[in-house]
């Protein structure tokens, strides 16, 4: 394989030594030129961290504020005028009204997209969505299913229409 960064700068591992290295991938056929690969990290992790910490360049992560100002300003942007009520303002509404334990389930599709960022959860396993694969149709069985697990919590489903015909096929 092919070493990133010179070798002496990078840790060593207790028994064996550190190696970044490319492997050929299985995926498609690669562009006339390039070639698919596959990371492979063998060493221990924090000193791996420690290395690539280094590399970074400063200020390069987010951080908490960016992150939190960068979700602002995606809200703001859905944040569109329009007649009667937008499926935006709808996923706000039912936030405002439905209690801080609410369990939400989304489907995938273009509903999911403004639901993720609009729909505030307070908890980790309190919104359900299938990521992955994003299957539509989750929303309806997800939601039955919170409920089965969490009998007195509110529960909500947030589902287009092709999402929620597919649940009912």
């Amino acid at each position: 394989g092919q070493l990133f960064g010179p070798a002496d700068a990078l840790p060593r591992a207790p028994e064996d030594e550190f190696v970044l290295a490319r492997h050929p991938g299985r995926v498609g056929e690669p562009r006339r030129g390039q070639r698919h690969t596959t990371p492979q990290v063998v060493g221990e992790l924090g000193a791996l961290l420690s290395a690539l910490a280094e590399w970074a360049p400063e200020r390069a992560s987010w951080g908490e504020k960016a992150a939190r100002e960068f979700r602002a300003q995606v809200n703001q942007a859905l944040d569109r005028p329009s007649r009667g009520l937008s499926p935006q303002r709808t996923v706000e509404i039912a936030r405002a009204v439905l209690p801080r334990d609410t369990i939400a389930t989304c489907d995938a599709g273009a509903s999911r997209l403004l639901v993720v960022q609009k729909w505030q959860a307070y908890a980790a396993r309190d919104f359900l969505t299938s990521n992955g694969l994003g299957s539509m149709g989750y929303a309806l069985p997800g939601a039955l299913g919170a409920r089965l697990v969490h009998p007195k919590r509110p529960i909500v489903a947030f589902s287009g229409d092709g999402g929620f015909l597919m649940a009912l096929a």
